[in-house]
């Protein structure tokens, strides 16, 4: 029973392997939301070659998930296109250097602050290889707001 106890112990102490999860849009969702309200931290979504619109495919909020979301062959493959009808992410709880938005074309944005992206204070995403184009807000034109 000791050898026992000791073996579990001894177990208990070894690092524990996670694999993240990749998750294929639109193979596994059919849009960003749906695929980053599944998701869990650590997990990689992936955007097949495309342009995304409708709501489900912008006003993004990752609620504070630590979640890549990438492009599967680039920004000029791939393109949240917002339509003029608001922005593509909002970042706004505790999100960090973890989460990660990596080769994306943002486009046509429109918000009171921020076009494409709004990020608040205790928010801190990273932004890889993403390009943000004609993207106004009301207030401080622009892409971003932070």
């Amino acid at each position: 029973m000791r050898c026992l106890l000791a073996f579990l112990f001894l177990l208990s102490l070894l690092p524990i392997t996670i694999n993240a999860a990749e998750i294929h849009v639109p193979n596994d969702f059919p849009d960003i939301k749906s695929a980053v309200n599944a998701a869990v931290d650590g997990d990689i979504i992936i955007l097949s070659d495309g342009t995304y619109i409708g709501s489900e495919n912008m006003e993004i909020v990752l609620f504070g998930k630590e979640i890549t979301i990438r492009s599967e062959n680039g920004p000029d493959l791939c393109i949240i296109d917002c339509q003029g009808d608001g922005r593509a992410f909002t970042f706004q709880n505790n999100e960090t250097k973890q989460t990660i938005i990596s080769g994306l074309t943002i486009i046509n944005g429109y918000q009171h602050h921020g076009g494409a992206v709004k990020i608040v204070s205790n928010a801190s995403p990273r932004f890889i290889n993403c390009y943000f184009l004609n993207n106004t807000a009301k207030t401080n034109a622009g892409a971003a707001y932070c």
